[in-house]
């Protein structure tokens, strides 16, 4: 029988990112190649929006994988960053939050191969293959995170109070972290 006390603990995979966020998602991981796992984040976050408005979030999820440790990712890869824990809304498990439940069903369509005709995970798709190919520009500054308009104007989380805004596209608004005051 091996000793496991003091070994350190085994280093976190993707699959362990998906279960973590959502046990039920775990089935779906090898579905989850860059393109898919981008543009279910895209198609989850801003599938109401203009196109600009879609390609805002991608470019955000670009700009993290730029610097992926800073954002938890698992794995230097668009699925690591979006999959990183606690990073992107409909991502989070919730049996009472009907996008992150729509996010999953549209999950276990593509892990079953059937083939989605809906105009909006189309071109979330699209979008996914033009950033992670490098055919779309960054709209957004560099930003690293963004939210809802009407939530930075209304009722800000704490986060977002100590960011600088660079863009709005859609109905998002894009911000970026301030740099660190310098030491003299």
């Amino acid at each position: 029988m091996d000793d496991q006390r003091g070994a350190p603990p085994p280093e976190p995979t993707i699959a362990d990112a998906v279960d973590g966020v959502d046990g039920r998602a775990q089935r779906y991981v090898a579905a989850l190649t860059e393109p898919v796992a981008l543009a279910l984040t895209l198609w989850a976050e801003a599938r109401n929006q203009p196109i600009e408005g879609i390609v805002g979030p991608a470019c955000v999820i670009r700009n993290r994988l730029a610097a992926y440790p800073r954002y938890r990712a698992i794995e230097q890869s668009y699925r690591g960053v979006v999959l990183a824990p606690s990073q992107f809304s409909c991502w989070t498990p919730s049996d009472t939050d009907q996008n992150h439940m729509k996010l999953l069903t549209l999950a276990r369509r593509i892990a079953r191969g059937e083939e989605l005709t809906d105009p909006a995970w189309l071109e979330c798709l699209w979008v996914a293959a033009g950033t992670i190919d490098g055919r779309i520009r960054d709209r957004t500054h560099g930003a690293t995170h963004y939210l809802a308009q009407r939530l930075y104007r209304d009722n800000p989380p704490i986060w977002a109070t100590r960011m600088r805004w660079v863009a709005d596209l859609g109905s998002h608004v894009f911000l970026v972290e301030r740099p660190e005051p310098a030491v003299t």
